[in-house]
């Protein structure tokens, strides 16, 4: 930015990239000219919260209900299952009836922004553990993990 008096200014605004992130984009870059981003396949999903869980009577007050899967994709592969009813909750339509992921590879997954974060660690290929509510029932289930450019 240049100021009035023809000074250049610093407005202060950095990024910084972690360097094993760095280093992985190198790689993918240089051995296949894209990166590859690991994927579970689901489309849409919705963080818990205790007054939802008490008013659906599940059996889990934190976790991210799954609403939508990639048809074809790893969590359609796995077995995962999306809402198959629709309810209004204020004036928020919520699709229920779907798994519960309460973890991944035994850490704990309370919003869509806990999941990216493990899973963006990974890679496609890479097998995960997935820990979940069906039907009222704990159950875990293994997945491998896809690439979101596919």
């Amino acid at each position: 930015m240049i100021a009035q008096n023809g000074a250049e200014q610093n407005a202060g605004i950095g990024f910084a990239i972690p360097i094993n992130t760095a280093k992985k984009v190198a790689e993918d870059l240089i051995s296949f000219g894209r990166v590859h981003h690991a994927t579970l396949g689901i489309a849409e999903s919705r963080a818990l919260w205790p007054g939802l869980a008490e008013a659906l009577q599940l059996p889990t007050a934190s976790g991210l209900m799954i609403e939508g899967i990639v048809p074809g994709g790893p969590a359609d592969q796995a077995g995962l299952r999306g809402g198959n009813r629709l309810i209004l909750v204020g004036l928020q339509k919520l699709r229920i009836g779907g798994d519960i992921v309460t973890q991944i590879d035994g850490h704990d997954i309370a919003s869509p922004l806990d999941l990216n974060l493990i899973v963006n660690r990974k890679s496609p290929g890479d097998r995960v553990k997935l820990t979940l509510f069906r039907d009222g029932r704990k159950i875990e289930v293994p997945l491998t993990l896809g690439d979101d450019a596919k």
